[in-house]
């Protein structure tokens, strides 16, 4: 009976561990979910368009919390201090960095010459992750290194508002107001600013708030029911397909970690029962098979 109530305990601890972490690996994943992207459908958006979005007027109390950028894979960076150089993925921001990372210091587009690495950059190119303050040569303009972040171990992200006319920005980046629909927001935002965009919906992978979408204003609605399920259809292909940016390959590695504990929550103890079993039986066995060679034995000695 012990060796029950100890296996029970084990196997609780063990839920209860891989629970969790799953808890915290979702936590991290829905913290990139306060943020909605669009990408350009047929051209780059234009740069007056962009400077309406990032920079509405003052007393525009509708306007939007919003970044336009494009992300360049293995570009050169250059280290201004000792010329050591090394090859990244690049993002060219306009707009407010926390708009895309929801972490770290965020940028402005009064910071014209500031820039965010990370860790890994940090210590390749100067040796050390301690840097905030030291410059990068990138695309014939240097750059101020303002934060220093640990994920993704590769990214060098840049504040671009100097290269507004230059840069062909393809995505744009929008701050989803607290408690507001992520569908209805979407269309107001393409709507308000006449975008040829699509929405990429990238919390389909870890949140589940999207079924109600699914449901039609009227269950008897079949119709609508079919127009739903092929409109998630397409957007299903459309983020599958879509470049991932270092950022969003981030987020989907916090998915894929509590997809993982949440399996091992259910898979280990199933696991540990049927090796509890197996060695309980063969225990069981054993002590019939010795039990039975006493009996034995006793009744040669008798005779």
């Amino acid at each position: 009976m012990r060796k029950k109530q100890v296996f029970c305990i084990i196997c609780v601890i063990v839920c209860a561990v891989c629970i969790s972490l799953s808890i915290v690996q979702y936590s991290y994943a829905r913290s990139f979910l306060n943020s909605m992207t669009f990408v350009a459908q047929d051209t780059c958006f234009d740069s007056d368009t962009l400077t309406q979005i990032v920079q509405p007027e003052a007393d525009d109390e509708q306007a939007y919390t919003a970044a336009a950028w494009h992300q360049s894979r293995n570009q050169t960076i250059i280290a201004e201090e000792n010329q050591r150089s090394c090859q990244t993925d690049v993002i060219a921001l306009y707009g407010a960095s926390r708009c895309i990372l929801p972490y770290g210091k965020n940028l402005q587009t009064d910071q014209r010459d500031g820039c965010i690495i990370s860790e890994a950059l940090a210590e390749e190119l100067f040796a050390s992750h301690q840097v905030e303050g030291q410059k990068i040569n990138y695309a014939g303009h240097t750059w101020r290194i303002c934060d220093v972040i640990k994920q993704p171990e590769r990214l060098f992200l840049f504040e671009a508002a100097v290269l507004l006319e230059e840069i062909q920005f393809d995505h744009i980046s929008v701050i989803i107001p607290s408690d507001a629909s992520r569908r209805l927001t979407a269309e107001r935002f393409v709507s308000r600013y006449g975008l040829s965009a699509q929405l990429l919906r990238l919390d389909f992978y870890s949140s589940v708030q999207w079924l109600a979408e699914m449901i039609p204003t009227k269950w008897s609605d079949f119709d609508g029911w079919k127009q739903n399920w092929n409109e998630k259809k397409q957007e299903m292909q459309l983020v599958a397909a879509a470049e991932k940016s270092a950022v969003d390959l981030l987020y989907l590695q916090y998915v894929k970690h509590g997809y993982r504990f949440t399996g091992a929550a259910v898979l280990v103890p199933v696991l540990l029962f049927w090796l509890y079993k197996k060695l309980y039986n063969g225990v069981m066995i054993l002590g019939d098979t010795n039990e039975t060679c006493k009996q034995k034995t006793h009744q040669c000695k008798i005779q």
